[in-house]
């Protein structure tokens, strides 16, 4: 892990100093000149980089805390007059705040990336054919968030634009309340100006939260992982070999150099995404080889080189990577490529 691009733990093995489903808490010390404290992880040697928490104080005693920032919501805007003192802009979102004005209903399970939200609380029951007639203004760059009854099969007109989270939220009402969560990302200073509810009176109207724009990925475990077998791939030059390892349909390359296993993969969003290779290397020495993405008609987009440590017997090993950078929807071609490699196996790729 570094802080301002200074390493300052190396070599982290939780296992080792924490042992099974117990937490490790590490105190560094950074000094920040130019009031931005940047966290990163240069190089992860196994699995994904975790942090389950992070408090940040200062050891001057002088220090004064920064001024609160500004709402991100701002001008909320309700067309019915009438309507207008039952909207109020909340802060903090968590489970058991009350999403309706005029009724006990709570949050009882909320998605990672609405707890802390700002939010909007409304009545419970509105005008279903010309909506609430709601809006307001992001003062940063935002991302909103709307949730629709999971009852709805269509998706209003308006919230067309809106990407699927593919996550819920649920109300404790009957016994929890189900809604889809959809999410589209504005500029600073954006007007927001969100559609007529529902046309079917049963129908719950849609609850709206708002969060800061932020480059953090969504929680790993929530991302849909794509799996890619040895039968799938393309295999290339001498000495490559398909045969059983471990139980599990392998490539194997016999030739230190020269062979190559290569899949095609088909991603539907834009987004940086990882790629993580299932392998054995049975020999007593790391292998080598070369890992890159290309487009689909073989421009090469990231090239790195890779060290494939010894297994244990029996054992897969598991080489973590990723495409580097956003790539957008499409086809691309994952390749790796022996230097080394005579005595590795290799059994598949996921993508996430």
């Amino acid at each position: 892990m570094a802080l301002n691009g200074q390493t300052v733990l190396k070599d982290l093995d939780i296992w080792k100093e924490a042992g099974h489903d117990h937490a490790l808490k590490k105190t560094v010390k950074a000094q920040v000149t130019d009031g931005q404290l940047t966290i990163s992880f240069p190089h992860v040697s196994s699995g994904q980089a975790i942090i389950a928490g992070i408090a940040i104080a200062s050891t001057g005693a002088s220090a004064q805390p920064a001024a609160a920032p500004q709402s991100i919501i701002s001008g909320l805007r309700v067309a019915n007059p009438a309507q207008a003192a039952l909207w109020s802009t909340q802060t903090w979102l968590d489970t058991g705040s009350q999403p309706y004005s005029n009724s006990p209903i709570a949050f009882s399970a909320l998605p990672s990336a609405l707890y802390g939200a700002e939010w909007l609380r409304g009545p419970l029951k509105v005008p279903t054919v010309v909506g609430p007639g709601l809006g307001f203004t992001v003062t940063t760059a935002a991302d909103v968030y709307v949730a629709l009854d999971a009852r709805q099969s269509t998706r209003p007109a308006w919230l067309q634009a809106y990407e699927d989270t593919k996550t819920t939220l649920e109300t404790n009402e009957h016994g929890g309340h189900q809604y889809r969560v959809y999410r589209q990302r504005f500029p600073a200073g954006a007007p927001v100006n969100l559609g007529p509810n529902s046309g079917l009176a049963q129908m719950r109207p849609y609850l709206v939260a708002v969060n800061r724009a932020t480059t953090i990925e969504p929680a790993y475990d929530l991302k849909s992982v794509t799996g890619y077998k040895p039968a799938t791939a393309r295999v290339t030059g001498p000495g490559m070999s398909k045969e059983t390892v471990n139980t599990k349909e392998s490539i194997t390359f016999k030739e230190p150099r020269g062979g190559a296993v290569e899949w095609t993969i088909s991603v539907g969003v834009a987004d940086t995404y990882s790629l993580t290779l299932r392998y054995a290397n049975q020999l007593a020495k790391p292998l080598t080889g070369k890992l890159s993405v290309s487009l689909a008609d073989g421009t090469l987009l990231r090239e790195e080189e890779v060290t494939l440590v010894p297994s244990k017997p029996g054992k897969w090993n598991y080489l973590a990577s990723s495409t580097g950078s956003m790539i957008n929807a499409g086809s691309y071609k994952i390749k790796l490529s022996g230097t080394d490699a005579a005595g590795l196996s290799v059994s598949g790729l996921d993508v996430q």
